[in-house]
């Protein structure tokens, strides 16, 4: 006998009701990652940054300074006063550059991991941050997680296929249990991936292995390619220009983003891009923070960041580049005006 329409309905009802939907924790505090132009793209707002409490994928293909740029932001964290945890998956951390970046390896609430493979990040190394009782926010870096292979692939022969998208549903499920925790912790889970060809697709382009789970459960998704090195006056390069873009942010428009300099000795050198903002900005907005950099020769040419790198450094001027170039952004993005929408 079919079923009323009725009965079902009430069905439904029931188990709505029963289903409680439960948000996230809100967003209250950030994490800055050294960029001013970055931390204002992923959070379109002043000072921004990297949100607490949310995954976050940093991906590029090679050498675009995925790791110096996680360095970084674990240096910043370290200072912000949170617990930091590194698992460096692919052994290949490099303590000078990490101190150069201002990485302190030797800080007391550093955690240094090498997970074996997804089911040891997840329940091993991923749960004792979580469960941690200091009161602090941690910051979880994992470089990388799509390199983590399955239990189950470990255990078999290399000639045995059909095992990769096991592991991609691993990682699906390993971010849907962790995801609400996380949040409630106060934990940021940051995850670097390198990208790779698509070989399925005949124009070419790049994507990142691992399945769509990780796309999907990141509240922002930067990436970056590198532009242009920098070289010296003996011709040898020592650092390097890199384009950063939110391609995903739940908290601002994707797609923006800039580019930012780089130096192998230093680290993130957050004074001359926003000197080099500024300089690409000029006659573009008419902010009366612009008027800090009006003495400043912008030619473009890199003898002008030199020239004034120190200066801004000695005289404590900083925050007010900062600030000229978060008024920059406002103008540069302002929506033009339109006729309010009639519904």
């Amino acid at each position: 006998m079919p079923r009323r329409r009725k009965d079902v309905i009430d069905e439904v009802e029931e188990v709505a009701n029963d289903c409680e939907v439960i948000d996230l924790p809100e967003v209250t505090e950030w994490l800055q990652t050294g960029c001013t132009i970055l931390d204002l793209a992923v959070a379109n707002r002043f000072p921004g940054g990297l949100p607490i409490g949310r995954i976050v994928q940093v991906f590029g293909g090679n050498s675009t300074c995925k790791s110096l740029f996680a360095y970084t932001i674990m240096g910043y964290a370290q200072r912000a006063g949170m617990e930091t945890y590194y698992d460096d998956v692919e052994n290949s951390m490099n303590p000078e550059f990490a101190e150069n970046c201002g990485f302190d390896l030797n800080h007391p609430d550093f955690h240094l991991g090498t997970s074996a493979n997804l089911g040891e990040f997840f329940d091993g190394f991923l749960k004792s941050a979580v469960d941690s009782k200091s009161g602090k926010n941690k910051l979880v870096i994992v470089d990388s997680l799509t390199a983590l292979p399955a239990k189950i692939e470990q255990d078999k022969k290399m000639d045995e296929q059909g095992f990769g998208a096991y592991r991609a549903k691993q990682i699906h499920q390993g971010l849907r249990t962790w995801n609400r925790r996380m949040a409630e912790a106060g934990v940021t889970l940051l995850c670097v991936d390198q990208t790779r060809d698509n070989l399925k697709s005949a124009f070419g382009g790049e994507t990142t292995v691992g399945g769509k789970g990780l796309e999907f459960w990141s509240s922002v998704r930067i990436h970056l390619k590198h532009k242009a090195i920098i070289k010296n006056s003996k011709d040898v390069a020592i650092g390097t220009w890199v384009d950063c873009i939110a391609k995903k942010t739940r908290f601002g428009p994707p797609f923006r983003g800039g580019r930012f300099r780089l130096q192998f000795d230093y680290g993130l050198d957050d004074i001359s891009t926003n000197l080099a903002i500024l300089a690409k900005c000029q006659g573009k907005t008419d902010s009366d923070c612009m008027k800090l950099m009006t003495k400043v020769a912008f030619n473009g040419e890199e003898y002008s960041i030199k020239k004034w790198v120190p200066l801004i450094e000695d005289q404590g001027l900083e925050e007010e580049l900062r600030q000229a170039v978060w008024a920059a952004w406002q103008e540069l993005h302002k929506a033009p005006e339109r006729k309010k929408r009639v519904w």
